[in-house]
């Protein structure tokens, strides 16, 4: 004699794992702080990841304050964890309307990670790229100095 088994029926069906978009607003992984550093610089320093999502972000705080910036206008991007190609994008624009009104575009790119992606991307010198925010506000220009 044969045994068959038959499947005991479950009391609900499997549930199906659903991967949502990032639902995290850009605001809360993107951070733009804004502070001038007498006798005209103006800092930005941004903390987060620079991508697809937080780019548009990005672009518009960097904007709002470019009237602010007098003749030389850092982006310090020490505390960024991540910068994708829309972020070189939004930085090389910014750099576009700066150098319009006659302001110069400095770059902090501190971390190894920075360099890695500015240098891929050959963007060290058309950013200005600085090793830390002591350089950036005390250089006058010319070629990046890491040390």
């Amino acid at each position: 004699m044969t045994t068959v088994q038959r499947p005991v029926p479950t009391t609900s069906p499997p549930q199906a794992v659903t991967l949502a978009p990032d639902s995290l607003a850009p605001e809360q992984i993107l951070d733009v702080t804004v502070r001038s550093v007498p006798p005209g610089p103006l800092v930005l320093s941004v903390r987060g990841e620079i991508d697809l999502h937080t780019s548009p972000l990005l672009r518009d705080r960097l904007l709002a304050q470019l009237p602010r910036a007098t003749r030389l206008l850092v982006i310090d991007l020490t505390e960024v964890d991540f910068l994708g190609a829309t972020g070189l994008t939004v930085l090389l624009a910014v750099r576009t309307r700066a150098q319009a009104v006659g302001t110069h575009l400095r770059v902090v790119a501190g971390t190894t990670l920075l360099r890695r992606v500015l240098n891929a991307a050959g963007l060290l010198d058309a950013l200005d790229a600085q090793p830390d925010l002591a350089h950036a506000l005390s250089r006058t220009g010319g070629h990046p100095h890491f040390a």
